[in-house]
């Protein structure tokens, strides 16, 4: 049946770029956002700035649409992609408030690192009714010699790394009940030990852990109206080490090893759209989405739940309700790095400074911008390379997806 296949709307190319200058080791990005989840390169050799002609192509290999991002490990890089029927029947709107149907396969695919030959592809049928129902969304965790991978419709599976041979699968819908999303499951699987940590949805399943290498339920716990699309993180807060989420209703704090819930705080989003990874840095916590205020909370030392410090939208113009323009992004996660927060929203990088602590609201006041230009209206994430990773260049490699 792959042969009947073809991708739709167009190929993209999953592109290596190469710039190599001294020899140096480019550690692996395992899942989302890196080892850690936080975006942060800590290895050494990262250069500053790439050569004015951009870096050289290694490779380009055809894959099918996708809003996948790669998983690097091992020698290897895994994403997913959706390939479908010439000709199939779909009702398709592309609007945010219509489930698109379509027919095709979702895939995870392992290509060679070095050289871009796809190793193995996993395909399995799998019709879409979400909105902009195109594409899966999440991308793969890998872990050892075991990935997995989370698609649109809530087919979680997991697979051996070296050869794509399933070891157990779960749907969501099947399996427990869930209600796919508007916008389709997204959020990034979590290793965490012999868990492995899934946003499900549902009456007291809104987060869900799992034997990673069995698939066998270990616990479930909370309730919300939706279950968001935001990856969940493990971090130590207020001296103490939990599972952090970002769902519909607002944030919670759970603790891995059963899921009792530690705290939460209401900040109701629109649409159910918390995307973006909040973001942490020392006992602060940041969280963005577009048509609802940026928040941030504080950890106290002592105390187990956060103190919301403001909640804010920096913008110097008159606002649609239908569209923040200041400190509010759709999918861009935001940057927090030394005293200041950063995010991409449609049009433009927004800096707050976080100086004013007498007056928290006016710590959200937009200190710089980026000169107001037109441009694409495409979402993009910001990364931080540690002072080490600064040292000097190296042979690193970067991927992207060509339109």
């Amino acid at each position: 049946m792959m042969n009947d296949l073809v991708v739709r709307p167009r190929p993209l190319a999953l592109a290596c770029l190469l710039w190599a200058s001294l020899p140096g080791h480019a550690d692996d990005w395992p899942q989302w956002r890196g080892p850690l989840r936080d975006g942060i390169w800590r290895e050494d050799g990262v250069v500053e700035r790439f050569p004015p002609a951009g870096p050289p192509v290694r490779w380009r290999t055809p894959i099918g649409p996708g809003f996948s991002g790669p998983a690097v490990a091992g020698g290897r890089v895994f994403l997913m992609d959706r390939a479908v029927e010439e000709g199939a029947l779909a009702d398709v709107k592309s609007q945010g408030d219509y489930r698109d149907k379509t027919q095709g396969q979702e895939r995870v695919l392992c290509l060679d690192e070095a050289t871009g030959k796809v190793l193995w592809r996993h395909a399995y049928l799998c019709a879409y009714e979400t909105a902009y129902g195109f594409e899966p969304r999440g991308t793969p965790t890998v872990c050892g010699d075991r990935v997995y991978a989370l698609g649109a419709m809530g087919d979680l599976g997991c697979l051996e790394s070296a050869t794509g041979r399933v070891v157990w699968q779960k749907n969501f819908v099947r399996d427990y009940r869930a209600v796919v999303p508007l916008y389709g499951f997204a959020s990034a699987p979590l290793v965490d030990g012999d868990r492995l940590i899934v946003m499900v949805g549902g009456e007291g399943q809104l987060v869900m852990a799992l034997d990673r290498h069995t698939g066998r339920e270990l616990w479930k716990a909370g309730t919300a109206s939706e279950p968001g699309y935001c990856a969940p993180l493990i971090r130590t807060l207020s001296g103490r080490r939990q599972l952090v989420i970002w769902h519909g209703d607002g944030l919670a704090g759970l603790e891995p090893e059963s899921g009792e819930e530690l705290w939460s705080v209401p900040h109701h989003i629109s649409l159910g759209i918390a995307i973006s990874t909040p973001a942490i840095a020392d006992n602060r916590l940041v969280v963005s989405s577009q048509y609802n205020d940026a928040m941030m909370l504080e950890f106290r030392p002592g105390e187990a739940a956060p103190t919301v410090l403001w909640q804010a939208s920096a913008s110097s113009a008159p606002e649609r309700q239908w569209k923040k323009a200041g400190f509010n992004t759709t999918m861009s996660t935001v940057l927090l790095l030394d005293g200041h927060v950063y995010v991409r929203n449609n049009r433009e990088i927004v800096c707050m400074s976080l100086a004013a602590q007498s007056h928290p609201l006016e710590a959200g006041e937009t200190e710089t911008r980026s000169q107001r230009r037109k441009t694409e209206r495409r979402p993009a994430t910001m990364h931080r390379m540690t002072p080490l990773a600064r040292t000097r260049p190296c042979k690193k490699h970067w991927y992207s997806a060509d339109s």
